[in-house]
C-alpha cells in the first residue's frame, strides 16, 4: 500500500457556517415530521431491495460476489501532525465506519471485517458511526463482532444518524459494555507513552462530537479549555459540521476530522464519478480527503448501504492513518 503524505495549510475563514455551495449544515429535530418521513422512506425501500435480492438464490449469489469484503479497498495516509509527541511519531488510527449490519451486510461480512482490521494492526480503531440499519435487532450482533477489534491502545467511536434512529441508548449500552470509548461531545487525551486518559495531558486529544440529524453538536464539550499545543482528532459522523456555526466562529483548533456518512456517494455517475447524493448534501464533503475552512477532513466510504443494497463507483474502504509529527507553525487556532 502505497502511503501519502498530507500537509494542511488553513484558510481564511469564508462566510460563517456556509461552504461554496452557500449550503447551511442542517439541524433536524429527532421527532421532526421531514426527520420520521425520511427514516420511513428508507427503512422501507431497504426492506424491499434487500427482500427481492436475499429471497433469490441467485441474487443472493450475484450481491456477494458482487460487494464481499473482499471488494473492501484499505487506503493509507501518512498524516502530517503539527506539534505531535516524539512518543506518538508513527500511531496507527484505522477508521472503520457505515457498516449497516441490517438485512443484506450479514453478521459474517462484518466479523470478516474487524479481521481485516486486526491485520492492519492499528494502535487506535475510529469507529465513526452507523452500525446498523433498519431494526434494532441488528444492535447485540454487531457490537459483539466490534468487540473483537483488538487495537494496540483502544476503540473510540461516535453514533451516527442511524444509530439514534434505531435506539441509540440500546447501541451506546451495548458499546460502553464492550469497552468501546463513546466520544459523542466528549473527548479523551492519548498520553506520549500511548496511554488513554479522561484529563487533558501533553501527547494528542482524541475527541468528538453527535450527529447534527438526530443528536446535538457541542463543540465546546469537545474541545473547550484544551492547551493550544496539544493537537485534536476529532470524530463526527457527519462531515457537515466541518462548517458548524459554532465551529466556525470559535477558532478551536482541529488537525483531523474523520468521517463517514455519505458511503462516498454509494452510487456514482459513470464517467465524472459525480456521486448521487439526496439534495441535503453537497459534493464537497462527499468523500476522500477534503481541506476546509477550518480544518482537513477525511470522509471515508465506509462499509455498508442504505435505502438500497447497491454501491457502483464508490466501493467500500477502510482507511488508515500514521501520524507523523511537523514542526508547530502559527495556524491561526487554539
Amino acid at each position: 500500500m502505497s502511503k501519502k503524505t498530507v500537509t494542511y495549510q488553513p484558510e481564511g475563514i469564508r462566510r460563517i457556517g456556509v461552504n461554496d455551495a452557500g449550503y447551511v449544515c442542517p439541524r433536524f429535530n429527532l421527532e421532526s415530521r421531514r426527520l420520521a418521513w425520511l427514516k420511513h422512506l428508507r427503512s422501507a425501500s431497504s426492506r424491499v431491495a434487500a427482500t427481492a435480492v436475499l429471497t433469490s438464490v441467485k441474487g443472493r449469489t450475484a450481491y456477494e460476489n458482487f460487494a464481499g469484503p473482499e471488494r473492501i479497498l484499505i487506503s493509507t495516509y501518512q498524516m502530517e501532525i503539527a506539534g505531535l509527541d516524539k512518543g506518538l511519531n508513527g500511531l496507527r488510527i484505522v477508521q472503520l465506519t457505515d457498516i449497516h449490519h441490517g438485512p443484506w451486510l450479514p453478521i459474517e461480512f462484518v466479523q470478516a471485517i474487524v479481521e481485516k482490521v486486526n491485520n492492519l494492526k492499528p494502535d487506535i480503531v475510529a469507529l465513526t458511526g452507523d452500525y446498523v440499519v433498519n431494526s434494532p435487532r441488528y444492535i447485540t450482533p454487531v457490537v459483539e463482532a466490534l468487540a473483537e477489534l483488538k487495537p494496540a491502545i483502544a476503540t473510540v467511536g461516535v453514533l451516527g444518524n442511524h444509530d439514534w434512529w434505531e435506539g441509540g441508548t440500546s447501541i451506546v449500552d451495548a458499546l460502553k459494555k464492550h469497552n468501546v470509548v463513546l466520544l459523542d461531545n466528549d473527548r479523551r487525551f492519548l498520553t506520549p507513552g500511548r496511554e488513554l486518559v479522561a484529563n487533558p495531558v501533553p501527547g494528542l486529544c482524541l475527541a468528538g462530537v453527535g450527529d447534527p440529524w438526530a443528536d446535538s453538536v457541542d463543540f465546546d464539550a469537545a474541545l473547550a479549555n484544551i492547551p493550544d499545543d496539544i493537537p485534536r482528532i476529532v470524530l463526527s459522523h457527519n462531515p457537515d459540521c466541518a462548517e458548524d456555526r459554532h465551529f466556525m466562529q470559535s477558532g478551536y483548533r482541529i488537525d483531523l476530522m474523520l468521517s463517514g456518512h455519505t458511503h462516498g456517494g454509494q452510487v456514482c455517475f459513470p464517467g465524472n464519478g459525480q456521486p448521487v447524493l439526496p439534495k441535503i448534501r453537497k459534493y464537497k464533503y462527499a468523500k476522500g480527503l477534503v481541506f476546509g475552512p477550518r480544518c482537513p477532513v477525511y470522509i471515508c466510504r465506509g462499509i455498508g448501504t442504505a435505502g438500497v443494497p447497491l454501491r457502483l463507483g464508490a466501493d467500500p474502504e477502510i482507511a488508515v492513518f500514521d501520524l507523523v509529527g511537523k514542526t508547530q507553525t502559527e495556524n491561526g487556532m487554539r
